[in-house]
């Protein structure tokens, strides 16, 4: 695992803490580093953009306040998001797919601002999730050649117990052979399995790939059953997005999904497509579709991290053209007409829904 420098961290955020403050963060953040799951990259996430956490991190303050009983989460925001800035960073680089997602979903396209910008942190998710991608699709050899002929020993002895007629002997003749073909099965297993592991991820690769293949070149939406380019806009950057991530059975999913998704989009259109919001969005979802689409049962739980599937939610459930908006803003925080170019929206919707997979 990388060795985190802490003092660039805190310099780039304005802060100058001492030598042995720095020693003690390092020796809570190794200990964090290693627990670092899907739920507590959100709460990261969260206090990297100083959004409210739905309840304390204790974890995060004690490992921290553990080795340094003055720290405090009060009135140390800047801090605590150099702290959770470091942890995405390393969940990052250690393949925490959560990280990577939480970040840019909250985000939502450029319209929330994390509390410290210099880190960069939100261009290197993008990155370490095509990175993620990549690696989780590349198997390594085949490797047939590896495969060995059964030892021939077991044979060997079978031809000297025909010619035996020592009892004794035949008896030692029969233990051993047996033991020769045991081992033998043994190790041929063991070699077929490690043959056809890489073999049979590989296939379901392929089968997710086949999937996504023909849904694309169709261009039809598989919940309204009409062809994406005679959708609006920003109903089809909507289903699109739910639609490629429901194809996905390994998330973050292909390199290539923000490509397919801005083929389907723009496929039959002229000009640039102008932006949507949010707002637009609702309005264009039918309403009949929303039992048929499957939101997550942890969505409650990430509401503001999820604006896009959250806005759909509450119009299902509040209903109304307009109802919706205020409970929308008090839980987001996000104003019903923030708005976003439809293959951003499309993106958002897609990282959004393998979130809560993850959580769920």
């Amino acid at each position: 695992m990388a060795t985190f420098t802490f003092a660039d961290s805190y310099k780039s955020a304005g802060l100058a803490p001492g030598p042995e403050i720095i020693r003690l963060r390092q020796d809570a953040f190794d200990k964090l580093r290693k627990g670092l799951d899907a739920e507590r990259a959100v709460s990261l996430a969260r206090l990297y953009f100083g959004l409210p956490t739905k309840k304390e991190p204790t974890w995060f303050r004690d490992a921290f306040s553990e080795q340094d009983p003055s720290f405090s989460m009060l009135e140390n925001e800047r801090e605590v998001a150099v702290l959770a800035s470091c942890l995405l960073s390393a969940g990052l680089i250690d393949g925490v797919i959560a990280a990577g997602l939480a970040i840019l979903t909250i985000e939502f396209g450029g319209n929330r601002r994390p509390l410290l910008e210099r880190c960069n942190l939100i261009s290197k998710a993008k990155e370490a999730l095509q990175l993620i991608s990549i690696k989780s699709r590349t198997h390594g050899n085949i490797g047939i050649d590896k495969l060995k002929d059964p030892i021939k020993k077991g044979d060997e002895l079978a031809s000297e117990l025909a010619q035996q007629s020592d009892f004794n002997r035949v008896g030692e003749l029969l233990n051993k052979s047996s033991n020769y073909y045991f081992t033998d099965i043994k190790n041929l297993t063991k070699e077929v399995r490690n043959i056809l592991q890489p073999i049979l991820l590989r296939l379901a690769d392929i089968e997710e790939e086949v999937s996504m293949l023909w849904w694309h070149v169709g261009g039809w939406s598989r919940l309204l059953e009409r062809p994406f380019s005679e959708l609006d806009p920003a109903l089809a950057a909507t289903m699109a997005g739910i639609d490629l991530a429901s194809l996905i059975t390994k998330p973050p999913g292909p390199v290539a999904a923000q490509a397919i998704l801005h083929r389907l989009i723009s496929t039959g259109r002229k000009g640039k497509l102008s932006k949507v919001s949010i707002q637009d969005m609702v309005n264009a979802f039918p309403t009949d579709v929303y039992a048929r689409i499957n939101l997550g049962s942890r969505l409650k739980d990430i509401a503001d991290i999820c604006p896009a599937l959250t806005a759909l939610r509450l119009a299902s459930e509040i209903g109304g053209e307009n109802a919706w908006q205020a409970t929308f803003y008090r839980d987001v925080g996000i104003d019903h007409n923030t708005s976003l170019l439809p293959l951003d929206l499309a993106m958002q919707i897609y990282r959004e829904t393998h979130l809560v997979s993850m959580l769920d």
